[in-house]
């Protein structure tokens, strides 16, 4: 089932409105959109690149595990263990690209 197709007036001011904070519940019920309808489109098109918000990562700099080199890590708690070595035979390359 497919429904009406966004105008580009909805898609500018669901962006605006998610941009003030308000969340897809809030942005639905302005436009008469469903908020999966509203959390969909906004997701649609940051994967296209029209629009992303702004984030900032914190990156931090751990010691690997395996070979005790530092490299830059965006979870400290789950990202123990460097690319390098995660690809290498030591995982049987499991985590290679």
């Amino acid at each position: 089932m497919k429904g009406t197709s966004w105008t580009q007036e909805e898609i500018d001011l669901a962006k605006k409105m998610r941009d003030s904070g308000m969340n897809s519940v809030q942005i639905g019920a302005k436009i008469n959109r469903s908020f999966r309808a509203v959390k969909s489109m906004l997701r649609r098109k940051n994967e296209e690149g029209k629009f992303k918000k702004q984030t900032s990562q914190k990156v931090f700099e751990r010691t690997c595990l395996c070979c005790s080199k530092p490299f830059l890590s965006l979870d400290p708690k789950r990202i123990r263990i460097c690319v390098n070595c995660k690809s290498s035979e030591i995982f049987g390359g499991i985590y290679a690209k």
